[in-house]
């Protein structure tokens, strides 16, 4: 998954705004959307921290409307919300 989700412009322009990786952009976004809840799994101690990097991440309202539209492109997914 990370490698598809590294493919993605506008979340590899997001990372590197933030300073940080596609997955911890799209991890961050996961985290700050209501009821949602993530579940990690690491087999080696860089990925945990990558994973736990995430959570330190604040992206902004337009990042998060804009990761939402891309999700919303790629599924159809019309429950997502833009975040005001």
């Amino acid at each position: 998954m990370q490698g598809v989700i590294g493919e993605i412009r506008e979340i590899r322009q997001a990372a590197a705004r933030s300073d940080s990786t596609p997955f911890q952009v799209t991890l961050a976004w996961l985290h700050q959307l209501p009821n949602v809840a993530t579940s990690t799994w690491a087999h080696h101690r860089d990925h945990m921290t990558e994973n736990l990097d995430a959570d330190r991440l604040d992206l902004d309202h337009d990042t998060i409307n804009e990761i939402t539209a891309i999700t919303r492109r790629w599924s159809g997914a019309p429950h997502l919300h833009p975040v005001s």
